[in-house]
């Protein structure tokens, strides 16, 4: 193995460097990647390696599947105050399972900050003049 130059897309070279891990060693292993390994054109190159990724919200799927996603199917964790909702997705042809992970914490603090830019635009509709 060897280390990305900094000048180097992490894209391209997580999924190198994950196919040059995986190649000499025949090992039943899962990796772990952030959100730059996961693309379509990675998935079809590491289709047969199991791996563990966040998807980015930049996939309009991933943003769909986020918005509507209904509270109420959500599972409780066995983690204090987080719950989630699992659904099988095909994504870049290749099936997989997709976990939305919803914290009431972090679900608050978007309810707080929902309420003070609507606030916000009340105020300026009230009173123009005020900005």
């Amino acid at each position: 193995m060897r280390t990305g130059s900094g000048n180097e897309s992490d894209q391209k070279r997580f999924t190198q460097s994950t196919k040059e891990f995986k190649n000499p060693f025949n090992l039943d292993s899962l990796i772990v990647a952030y959100s730059a390994l996961y693309s379509q054109e990675n998935l079809q190159v590491l289709k047969n390696i199991k791996g563990l990724s966040q998807v980015p919200l930049k996939i309009k799927a991933a943003q769909t599947l986020v918005h509507s996603a209904d509270s109420d199917k959500f599972t409780p964790s066995q983690v204090e105050g987080y719950s989630y909702l699992e659904l099988p997705k095909t994504y870049g042809g290749i099936k997989q399972r997709w976990l939305v992970v919803e914290s009431e914490e972090r679900r608050e603090s978007d309810l707080k900050q929902l309420e003070k830019k609507s606030k916000k635009i009340s105020v300026k509709l009230t009173n123009p003049s005020v900005s």
